[in-house]
């Protein structure tokens, strides 16, 4: 069959996996896959980069990485760099593996867009055929990187305009101040310590970062009361969890993982199944908001409050032991404990 013909038959093929309603972050994996298995190649990546040419994004053949600062893609970065960021396909040869770096470029113009990086290319017959290979799958994918970088810009955007309204949020209490940053530090510090994936780190961190956004919708004279609080104003409080999906919702799947959203509704969640909203307990509770609860805690109760002094870290720790088993995953306590060494 002519080689035009071929790359043609390629081309169609990936342009395939578009085919339907489902988002990019599963689309674009599935036309990898068929990358991968047309190039005889162990791996296929579709990396999208900022007009800085740093990358943002990344998909592979399984799935999508939001935000991207692994070991992994800091290795790629510094292979992109090392080959003064391509603006023509680039095959590094090693132990006869074949390593392609592909530049796919707005259409019309030269703005770069993203790279299609094919790793582990085995066989692929002359160096013009694979050329073409990945001419034709560079072609393919071109409109679906588009997409992908006005789906990151509309995210990003959204995210950072509810993040901006989570900081205007502790901004009006001086004593809540940082507090969401602070979690997800120490949710940071914590998945570190359990050698957490780096996909589930991001989600956490973003999870971490938008916990209390619910609290928007709960009245200032009951967030900042020094007070006690009567029984229909702790109800009013406890509707925070819920009221934070209800604003994130609209985010999913498009924007935002699902786990990030369990992260929202379920850091109230007790080990013993009497925490709330939802007033499920054990492995009911996902590890992300079994995370976040602890952390959450630790801030807590080692913050300035008008109603009592901060605890010391060690008092902190202790009190999170107490209650470790009834309130809080004894695993996850374990591991803040051993992070702070105390």
């Amino acid at each position: 069959m002519p080689e035009q013909v071929t790359t043609g038959i390629i081309e169609q093929e990936i342009l395939g996996a578009f085919s339907g309603s489902d988002p990019l972050s599963i689309q674009i994996p599935r036309a990898l896959k068929r990358v991968q298995e047309y190039m005889h190649a162990s791996e296929a990546m579709l990396v999208l980069v900022s007009p800085q040419g740093r990358i943002r994004q990344v998909f592979d053949t399984v799935s999508m990485h939001w935000r991207v600062n692994s070991v992994e893609i800091r290795q790629l970065e510094s292979q992109l760099i090392e080959h003064a960021a391509p603006t023509e396909p680039v095959t590094v040869e090693s132990s006869g593996i074949t390593d392609v770096l592909a530049p796919i470029h707005q259409q019309g113009k030269s703005d770069l867009v993203a790279y299609l990086v094919v790793r582990g290319v085995r066989a692929h017959g002359s160096n013009g055929n694979l050329s073409l290979m990945t001419q034709s799958c560079c072609e393919a994918l071109h409109l679906s990187a588009m997409n992908a970088h006005l789906t990151f810009n509309i995210r990003d955007s959204y995210l950072k305009s509810t993040e901006a309204l989570a900081m205007a949020l502790e901004a009006k209490d001086e004593y809540t101040r940082g507090h969401s940053n602070l979690v997800m530090a120490h949710c940071m510090t914590i998945s570190e310590q359990i050698k957490l994936p780096e996909d589930q780190r991001q989600k956490l961190s973003i999870g971490a970062l938008l916990h209390d956004i619910g609290k928007i919708g709960v009245l200032d004279a009951v967030l900042n009361k020094p007070g006690r609080l009567t029984e229909d104003e702790y109800d009013m409080i406890k509707e925070h969890p819920r009221l934070g999906v209800q604003i994130l919702k609209p985010l999913v799947p498009q924007f935002l993982d699902l786990e990030v959203l369990d992260c929202v509704l379920l850091h109230h969640e007790r080990i013993d199944g009497k925490g709330y909203p939802e007033g499920i307990g054990g492995d009911e509770i996902p590890l992300l908001p079994r995370i976040v609860s602890v952390a959450d805690s630790y801030d807590a109760m080692t913050s300035l409050r008008p109603y009592r002094e901060p605890l010391m870290p060690a008092e902190a720790i202790q009190e999170l032991e107490r209650c470790a088993g009834t309130q809080f995953d004894p695993d996850i306590v374990a591991a803040l404990k051993k992070a702070f060494n105390l």
